[in-house]
This record gives C-alpha cells, sequence and structure tokens, in this order.
C-alpha cells in the first residue's frame, strides 16, 4: 500500500520508501535531577530523572539538579524518493 506524497501531492508505488522532512522546530529546555537512591545494606545508587522526588522521602536525596536546551519537531513532512533527491 502506497502513501500520498505531502510535497508533490502524488501517490507512490506500493512498497516504496517514505522519506521524512522536518519543516519546523522550536526550542526546548529540559529539567533533570540527579538523584542518590539508598539501597539495603548501606548500598546506593544514583539515576537521572525529570521527576523531582518527594522531600519527604529519606531513602532519595537529590544531589543535583541541571537544566539542557535542545529542540522539538514541530512540523514535518512525508515525502516520497522523487522529492528527497532534489535539494531546496
Amino acid at each position: 500500500m502506497g502513501f500520498r506524497c505531502q510535497k508533490c501531492n502524488e501517490t507512490s508505488q506500493p512498497y516504496e520508501k517514505q522519506n521524512k522532512v522536518v519543516v519546523e522546530k522550536r526550542d526546548k529546555s529540559y529539567h533533570y535531577y540527579v538523584v542518590k537512591i539508598r539501597l539495603q545494606r548501606g548500598k546506593t545508587k544514583e539515576t537521572y530523572t525529570e521527576i523531582k522526588p518527594d522531600e519527604k522521602d529519606r531513602s532519595r536525596q537529590i544531589i543535583r539538579e541541571f537544566t539542557t536546551r535542545g529542540w522539538e519537531i514541530e512540523k514535518e513532512l512525508k515525502i516520497c524518493g522523487g522529492c528527497a533527491n532534489v535539494k531546496t
């Protein structure tokens, strides 16, 4: 079964590869916590999480917080192989 190219509006051949092109993207900031988890018998483990641990829970301690910046795809087009080979 084929698909319709969103650039040239042609129907593709059956089993033709569908290419994706990012048209718009937006900035995003990600906030992370490094949490030290106390395990049994004095052992500990460090993990990265986006969710702030409950301050009442004594077995989980926040070691560090940090924020990184990146981007997310806002809009992308599904195009055929002919349109993917053409440089615009």
